[in-house]
């Protein structure tokens, strides 16, 4: 598995900034993995998982943006370039970081239902956004969601094939986690990036909305 490059797609929900007098930070929620069979033909169990959930901290939240139609930018996947050097060929990662998996990012498990009706047991953790990168913090408030995608560190990565040849892990590092565009699908059913606001920035929009209806009016 040396050279295998694998992401697994998770989830995130922006909950609220980190506090109301610092909006330099986007608090979000991530469903990092659901145990079982996913679309990658891998499975993951909730003791490998447990056995191994300390190495998601201190890893970034990762995405690569482009211009999609209009000016109008999004989220793409998992960016390489190729590049060669005197050293050979070399596959490159261009993704950036926008955000982080803190130290107190909170792992925990949740249950929730899928779109084919199956109930997953989901990793969940906390992660921040950083406003300094405008593009991504205003796709990611814009767009309300978004699919993801789970990286994993390649060189530590163990485990077997089945008799269905799923490869099933026995050890991983997790290596960052990718925000997808809202066309790439991901590899685990509903897998996505949820926006949930609090209730001042819902007051908050309230009044912006009311107050533009008041110009327009008043023009």
């Amino acid at each position: 598995m040396k050279d295998k490059n694998i992401s697994i797609p998770i989830s995130f929900s922006v909950n609220k900034e980190v506090s109301d007098k610092d909006n330099r930070f986007i608090s979000v929620t991530i469903d990092v993995l659901h145990t079982g069979l996913n679309f990658n033909k891998s499975i993951f169990s909730k003791e490998v998982v447990d056995a191994n959930i300390d190495t998601i901290k201190n890893t970034p939240i990762l995405g690569f943006i482009t211009e999609v139609f209009d000016d109008d930018k999004d989220f793409k996947g998992h960016e390489y370039v190729i590049t060669k050097d005197k050293n050979g060929i070399k596959r490159k990662y261009i993704g950036e970081a926008f955000g982080l998996i803190p130290e107190s990012c909170n792992p925990r498990w949740i249950t929730k239902e899928t779109d084919s009706g199956v109930e997953r047991e989901f990793l969940q953790v906390d992660g921040i956004l950083w406003t300094k990168f405008q593009d991504a913090a205003d796709i990611m408030l814009n767009d309300i969601e978004k699919p993801q995608s789970m990286e994993l560190y390649p060189y530590d990565i163990d485990g077997y094939e089945n008799d269905d040849g799923d490869f099933v892990f026995t050890k991983f590092s997790f290596d960052g986690c990718c925000i997808l565009g809202s066309t790439v699908e991901p590899a685990m059913e509903n897998a996505k990036i949820e926006v949930q606001f609090t209730m001042s920035d819902f007051v908050k929009s309230i009044q912006n909305e009311l107050n533009d209806k008041y110009s327009a009016f008043t023009k």
